[in-house]
Order: structure tokens, then C-alpha cells, then sequence
């Protein structure tokens, strides 16, 4: 659960599996309606932050990997070949979705690629019980607009 800047986690994963479904798409802060491109993507409560970064960079036509870090309540998630780890850092890897007890509604940010920049919403719009579990997830579930190239200088060549 995310309150105020810091992210409490509790101490027994929940045993029933949740689908969590997140409105993601380009920005640093949440917008009522945000414009195009956007992406519905759910994931079960079970798998990570680092999953989440696998299907949104999938998501938005990303070709080449580049780190990245989910910020959340203060804290920063981020991939093990990052190399450093903080007391306000931890491993996305290791960063369970439904460890965070999230609420409809919240959001946190999102940053792929540390030299371009791009920073991304990441809200969620539903919650929903999962019986089993469905090998399919994370997923893309809904599009809207057309990704922006990865290299938009190299467009232009």
C-alpha cells in the first residue's frame, strides 16, 4: 500500500491470485484524460515490477533494452544490473505487485531508458480475482494511438 511517500509492504504475500489491470502512457503526472498513445495492460498479483517493465516495453514497440526505474511512494525499483542499490532503492525483480496493496486509483511513474527519458503514468483502473494461474499474463489488453519511435532522430535518416 502506498501512503503519503512511503511504501509499506506487508509481510505474508497475499494466497489469492488478483489481476490488476494499468492505464499506462507517456507523462510524470497523472491526467484525467491522457492523451494518445496509451496502453491497458494487466498483470496477476504474483509477478514483479520487472515483468511490468518486460510488457510495457513490449507495449510501446521497444526494440532495444535500456535500464529503467519504477518509482513508487518515494521509493525507487530497478533492475539488478543497475547496480545500486539504496536505502531508497530496491530490485524490481524482487518487487511483488500484489505486495503493494494498491488501490484503485493510484499511480506511480515509470522511466525507461535514463538518457532520452522516457518517463511514463502507470494508474491503476481495475482489479479483478484470477482463478489459476493463466500462463498469458502480463499482458497487453487495449491499445490506443501509435508509439512513438524508440530513436526519433534516426527516423529522419
Amino acid at each position: 500500500m502506498v501512503k503519503g511517500n512511503v511504501v509499506v509492504l506487508p509481510k505474508k504475500m497475499p494466497s489469492d491470485f488478483r489481476v490488476y489491470t494499468f492505464k499506462v502512457y507517456f507523462g510524470r503526472k497523472r491526467l484525467k484524460r491522457p492523451r494518445t498513445p496509451w496502453r491497458l495492460i494487466e498483470i496477476r498479483g504474483d509477478q514483479t515490477l520487472a515483468d511490468l517493465h518486460e510488457v510495457i516495453f513490449e507495449a510501446f514497440d521497444r526494440f532495444e533494452e535500456h535500464l529503467y526505474s519504477f518509482f513508487i511512494g518515494g521509493k525507487e525499483f530497478a533492475p539488478e544490473e543497475a547496480g545500486w542499490p539504496s536505502p531508497h532503492t530496491a530490485y524490481a525483480v524482487h518487487a511483488v505487485i500484489g505486495g503493494f496493496e494498491f488501490e484503485i486509483g493510484d499511480w506511480f511513474t515509470y522511466l525507461f531508458d535514463y538518457g532520452d527519458e522516457w518517463w511514463h503514468v502507470v494508474e491503476l483502473v481495475k482489479i479483478e480475482e484470477c482463478l489459476g494461474s493463466d500462463p498469458g499474463y502480463p499482458r497487453v489488453i487495449e491499445r490506443r494511438g501509435q508509439s512513438p519511435p524508440q530513436y526519433p532522430d534516426l527516423e529522419d535518416i
